[in-house]
């Protein structure tokens, strides 16, 4: 999900959109030669529309705990297994970890031999199925 990195904005813009419309208009307008991602908010016929335009390096990818997120723009929040498709489509289920040293951050999918395809996206699993008796 795209956000706006700075708070303050975040919550200037909260009054006029939602986190949905944001990221909707990024989605949309992300990938054009714009700098900006314009945001616009019709009020009513007589009033007119309001309308924000804000730097493209205004906003972030975040982690979408409900839906696919594309790697490596954004990683797991936690290390684990989790749902990835790779850059053919197919899926399979791979244990994200994470170590932090002197160099920084080392990321990477367990259970991914040199056969297998680089991951592009990955989605949290669901809850395991319990019957109920």
């Amino acid at each position: 999900m795209w956000t706006l990195k700075d708070k303050e904005l975040k919550q200037k813009l909260s009054t006029w959109f939602t986190d949905e419309e944001i990221d909707s208009e990024c989605c949309q307008q992300m990938h054009t030669i714009e700098s900006v991602i314009t945001l616009r908010k019709g009020l009513s016929p007589a009033a007119g529309s309001v309308v924000f335009d804000v730097f493209k390096n205004e906003f972030e990818l975040t982690y979408n705990p409900n839906g696919w997120n594309p790697y490596p723009q954004v990683t797991p929040p936690n290390e684990g297994e989790w749902l990835v498709q790779d850059k053919y489509g197919d899926l399979s289920i791979r244990d994200f970890h994470a170590t932090y040293g002197p160099e920084g951050c080392d990321n990477w999918w367990e259970n991914t031999p040199s056969h297998y395809s680089e991951a592009v996206a990955f989605r949290a699993l669901p809850k395991r199925y319990k019957e109920n008796k």
